[in-house]
């Protein structure tokens, strides 16, 4: 699965101390697959800039155009003609705060949206009907950042006037190309972690909310059903379905995400829509669990007035529901179902339905943070031929014990970001709660397998780093290691050694010729 991680966020929750190709190089030595380097502003160089609009009037020779005055920092303001329907909206307004923008100037290299492969130009003073032109006010498009081009791009009031553009937005985007077995780098926080422990540097954990937030009914009890105040959960096979978290945040506004979450977005390769959507995809990406947004009111109007009942089961063949693209999905007993007892609500970690979604007079949501059995998904999945971000997640066996970190961190994005209230009652069903998986490895063995002795220490080190919990067995040379519950794919003995061998480098390794006797050579015997 391609993932693409924004260095600027990944730096959220690690210091980076290398450039980046250095630092692709060191995590592809580690065996992870780096596929490209993006630069993100790599061609603005000194010629783009944060510019405030002074001025904006109509063009004396041109109905559609507009002549903006555009201060950059200097002592002189530029002149630049425009055709920006957002641009030209400002020439009757009152004014206000002026806005900021990114202006490019003579000389600056652009993508050109008027070409269908958006080549590069190199961008000249040009006269437009009769007005001399010295730079261009930019689209998301023009800059390489996203697809927009109906409007320039507006920047935050806080943006610094004259500021270098590259210092401002400029970002490095790695892309990796993440295996089946390896879920747990399919998020900002699971790669932050295997780049600490790679790089040496500290993993900045203290990031993720704090669950003591909230109250847990019935916390870790391995129950099918509970009953919160706003929501009540039932799962009715634990195997499909092995926690089911909720919580509800009330008060929320739809509307536009901010600038800054709308940019990470687009540089991990995902459009904005609004606010909740946004948050959820934001969550997804960043801790690696899908999430689903009902709206509440709508589940508390199915409900008669009652309390909502969720309930996880699987279809009855026959059984219809509108997912949120608009198309009719016929399903079959072995699909996996989020209902109520009015029906059908969403098919279990492939997409909501059409009924219960977000819209702009939403006002109380209930996000869903789940863990659903993979093979259950990737076979739904398939048989719809119905692909999702969340499916290629769920497809891939995800760890159980972050749903709730990732619905609260959530919440609080909806408080912070769309002025929601949250309810702190966690609804929260784990009947497939497993004890802690612990594995003894003995250092002569990991001697024996990679052929160079590494310290102690440095086991500790990197096992700790990458999450484990570490024990020195008293007058042994062996460690007791207690198994993190995201790395569902660690069982024996010579996973951990191929952990410390990933970490510790395989560079570092030496290159030992057989010294044994060799076998004897059979001839084939064709069949």
């Amino acid at each position: 699965m391609a993932l693409r991680i924004p260095l600027s966020w990944l730096q959220d929750f690690v210091d980076l101390d290398q450039s980046p190709n250095k630092l692709a190089e060191a995590l592809t030595i580690s065996g992870m697959e780096v596929e490209s380097i993006e630069h993100l502003g790599g061609n603005w160089g000194d010629y783009c800039r944060v510019g405030e609009v002074q001025k904006v009037v109509a063009h004396p020779n041109a109905d559609s155009l507009s002549i903006a005055t555009v201060d950059y920092g200097t002592d002189q303001s530029l002149e630049v003609v425009t055709g920006a329907p957002n641009i030209r909206e400002l020439e009757n307004s009152p004014r206000g705060t002026p806005p900021k923008v990114a202006l490019a100037l003579s000389g600056a290299t652009l993508v050109d949206p008027y070409h269908d492969h958006h080549p590069l130009i190199r961008l000249k003073p040009s006269k437009i009907r009769g007005i001399l032109s010295e730079g261009m006010i930019c689209s998301e498009l023009e800059l390489g950042l996203g697809e927009a081009h109906e409007g320039v791009l507006f920047l935050p009031e806080d943006a610094l006037v004259g500021r270098l553009l590259k210092d401002y937005l400029g970002d490095s985007i790695l892309e990796f190309d993440i295996k089946g077995g390896f879920a747990h780098l399919l998020s900002i926080f699971g790669l932050a972690r295997e780049t600490a422990a790679i790089t040496r540097m500290r993993l900045k954990s203290e990031k993720l909310p704090d669950l003591s937030r909230l109250i847990f009914q019935q916390p870790n009890q391995k129950l099918k059903s509970s009953e919160a105040d706003f929501v009540k959960l039932k799962i009715e096979d634990p195997s499909l379905c092995p926690r089911y978290s909720a919580l509800l945040v009330r008060g929320i506004k739809i509307g536009p995400s901010p600038f800054w979450l709308q940019q990470r977005l687009q540089r991990a390769g995902m459009r904005p829509i609004n606010n909740i959507v946004d948050i959820t995809n934001y969550v997804m990406l960043e801790l690696g669990q899908p999430l689903h947004a009902f709206d509440y009111q709508a589940l508390c109007q199915r409900a008669a007035g009652d309390i909502p009942e969720i309930i996880i089961r699987a279809a009855r063949n026959g059984e219809i529901l509108t997912t949120l693209d608009g198309e009719e999905r016929k399903l079959d007993d072995q699909m996996l179902m989020i209902t109520d007892r009015s029906g059908l609500i969403a098919i279990a970690g492939v997409m909501g339905g059409e009924e219960t979604e977000v819209d702009k007079e939403t006002c109380d949501v209930l996000l869903e943070s789940a863990n659903f059995d993979f093979l259950n998904n990737r076979r739904t999945s398939q048989l719809l031929k119905l692909k999702t971000e969340a499916s290629e997640r769920f497809g891939k066996r995800l760890n159980a014990d972050g749903t709730m970190t990732a619905a609260l961190r959530a919440a609080e994005l909806c408080e912070s970001i769309a002025g929601g209230t949250l309810e702190v009652q966690a609804a929260d069903l784990y009947p497939g709660l497993v004890e802690d998986q612990t594995v003894d490895l003995d250092l002569l063995y990991l001697e024996r397998v990679l052929g160079i002795q590494v310290e102690k220490v440095e086991v500790i080190r990197i096992l700790e780093a990458l999450g484990f919990s570490v024990e020195t067995m008293t007058g042994e040379e062996k460690l007791h290691v207690t198994v993190p519950p995201h790395r569902l794919d660690i069982d024996i003995p010579a996973d951990l050694v191929e952990e410390i061998a990933r970490v510790h480098g395989y560079n570092r390794m030496p290159s030992t010729l057989i010294r044994d006797a060799l076998p004897p050579q059979r001839e084939n015997i064709q069949l």
